[in-house]
């Protein structure tokens, strides 16, 4: 290529290289044709092969649509980095980049000229992929209002946005990526690691959270972590399909951060250090220490989750020894990448080593032993607003609870729980019973716990049962089971060896009646029904054992909202239930019941 003609003055207006431009096109195209092929094959495939029964794949498409679990945020990611991969391979060749380098054009020229080319084959496969979804979704001999409307233009204009800015946030970490490495390898590598190093970072903290301090409920990284990255965003966090939120603007800011910053970055590269690992020595010791910490914490968490089996918190013996035998071959396997070289054992290495040491210290610190006291933080109650807590026994359920004597009693049950922790650290049996605490601080923070609480255990009775036959629980209780009664579609009658379905004009009266029941028989004869599960004993009639359980079921009606939560349960009922066994036995499900389980019983012999 003639210097002239890189440094050409005809693309001045625009700042970039024409030449530059126009080589990248004719080099690069097929990249952006095989994506345009990957795209084609998970979007246009399935309509053309169903293009004569829409409804089949029409939950698909839906999906699709949001860029949420669908193939194509996969490919796009895939498709970033590869493009990036083979944007600024130029610069991870001795020979290449120092003759690129050589000609009379402005760094800032030449990245500015490659970016802008990599944006437009970047885009270039989505912008055909969605206008061939809009043309099929109109014109196949499917076309209907159904697939009308999921292939509308206004969802599709959504869509292709959705796409562009996660694949172009993805982009331009991975040109950050390829501007720090010296390898097209680490190019690559890096690229995947850089977009997800938060996330990944939020479940490490979060897991060591939960795994070794008991009770930890919610530490607010895996929120973090889920607005990362884009498509971490549609899949996990976001509503629907795009509509205004300042996640939006901020991943638009930061692409843009991050590609002023990627282009500074460039001008200051020395040529000299491509085909090391990176071309700054600060970031390869980084990159050494955080993969070191990954693989160090992976495998002492997998050896004391093995130890452990179902307990919490985890033993912490195993995840040490486990850490530390294979800390040192991950150590030794990173920094031999980072140095391109066998010969690691240098001063560098040392400091790597101890770094790492340093990080493991602060966080076995924090979390295996606890130092900060987080496992036996209870609030004082003149610090709480208001409680929130899953309902103990028998419903499925939170409850928000304000008034003074409720509050002391959550207090004095998540104090008993803690001084029988030995009792509730494991979980697996019908006794054990989940109960979640989210104390609301009168300073605006908020402290939760979650216990698996082995019932039988005096103290933890006791004041559980304390806290459900409270004026508040219980006046709380009525109202769940009322809005239960209001919004019921489906409920039914389950016994162990019969289910009944319960006509919709019996559905009230049925929910009516528990009501009735429940007011009176309190905490203990509930959390006993769940203790023994003799609802679930098939070994059991139900006129010997009077129990069952009443499951009731919401159907969704549009978008799922926090209002609709704890919308379906499952009621257990017994003998004491007197008002429930009256309404069976005047309506005839009694009998129904009766005789699926003679059937049953006949079948089984």
């Amino acid at each position: 290529m003639k210097s002239e003609n890189l440094s050409s003055n005809k693309g001045s207006l625009t700042g970039l290289s024409d030449m530059w431009v126009k080589t990248l096109y004719r080099r690069d195209l097929i990249v952006a044709f095989v994506a345009f092929v990957a795209l084609f094959s998970v979007t246009m495939l399935p309509l053309i092969l169903t293009f004569n029964d829409f409804e089949s794949v029409s939950d698909y498409y839906v999906s699709v649509m949001e860029s949420s679990f669908s193939p194509v945020p996969f490919i796009a990611v895939l498709y970033a980095i590869s493009l990036s991969g083979m944007l600024f391979d130029y610069l991870h060749g001795s020979a290449s980049a120092a003759g690129i380098h050589s000609f009379p054009v402005t760094r800032g020229k030449l990245f500015r000229s490659t970016v802008v080319t990599g944006s437009i084959l970047l885009l270039l496969p989505f912008l055909l992929t969605g206008i061939l979804m809009f043309i099929f979704g109109h014109i196949m001999p499917y076309s209907g209002a159904e697939a009308a409307g999921i292939f509308s233009a206004v969802n599709i204009i959504k869509w292709f946005i959705d796409t562009a800015i996660g694949s172009l946030f993805t982009f331009a970490i991975a040109n950050l990526a390829g501007i720090i490495a010296g390898k097209n390898i680490i190019h690559i590598l890096l690229a995947y690691l850089l977009n997800f190093i938060t996330a990944s970072t939020c479940v490490i903290i979060d897991t060591y959270a939960k795994s070794f301090i008991l009770g930890t409920e919610d530490t607010g990284f895996m929120q973090l972590a889920a607005k990362s990255h884009p498509f971490i965003w549609y899949m996990a966090d976001r509503q629907g399909m795009l509509t205004f939120d300042w996640m939006i603007v901020i991943f638009i800011a930061l692409t843009i951060v991050i590609t002023v910053l990627t282009g500074l970055l460039y001008k200051k590269i020395k040529l000299e250090r491509e085909q090391s690992a990176t071309v700054f020595p600060l970031v390869s010791d980084l990159l050494v220490i955080y993969c070191s910490f990954c693989s160090v914490s992976g495998i002492g968490l997998i050896c004391a989750q093995l130890v452990a089996g179902d307990s919490t918190p985890l033993p912490v013996a195993p995840f040490l020894i486990g850490g530390l035998i294979g800390s040192i071959p991950s150590f030794i396997v990173y920094r031999m990448i980072a140095e391109s070289s066998v010969r690691i054992f240098n001063l560098r290495s040392a400091v790597n080593l101890v770094a790492l040491a340093a990080v493991m210290v602060v966080v076995i610190a924090l979390t295996c032993f606890d130092v900060t006291g987080q496992t036996e933080k209870v609030p004082d109650a003149s610090e709480v607003s208001r409680v929130q807590i899953a309902a103990v026994a028998p419903f499925d359920s939170k409850l928000t609870l304000s008034d003074s004597q409720s509050v002391d009693d959550v207090i004095a049950l998540h104090k008993a729980v803690l001084d029988n922790r030995e009792e509730t650290s494991s979980y697996g049996e019908s006794s054990y019973i989940n109960v979640s605490v989210d104390y609301t601080l009168k300073n605006g923070t908020t402290l939760r716990r979650s216990y698996y609480i082995n019932s039988s255990v005096d103290d933890v009775r006791n004041a559980a049962e304390k806290l459900c036959s409270g004026d508040e629980y219980q006046s709380k209780i009525e109202v769940y089971i009322r809005r239960l009664i209001l919004n019921a579609d489906v409920v039914s009658v389950y016994t162990g060896k019969a289910e009944v379905n319960i006509a919709d004009e019996d559905i009230r009266p049925l929910l009516m009646a528990y009501l009735k029941d429940s007011g009176t028989n309190g905490f203990k004869y509930y959390s006993d029904l769940a203790k023994d599960d003799e609802a679930g004993d098939t070994e059991r009639d139900f006129s010997e054992s009077k129990s069952g359980a009443i499951n009731v079921s919401h159907e969704m009606h549009g978008e799922w909202t926090e209002e609709m939560e704890g919308l379906n349960a499952s009621l257990d009922f017994g003998e004491k239930d007197s008002h429930v066994h009256r309404f069976l036995e005047k309506k005839g499900y009694l009998k129904e019941i009766t005789k699926q389980e003679a059937k049953f019983d006949g079948t089984s012999e």
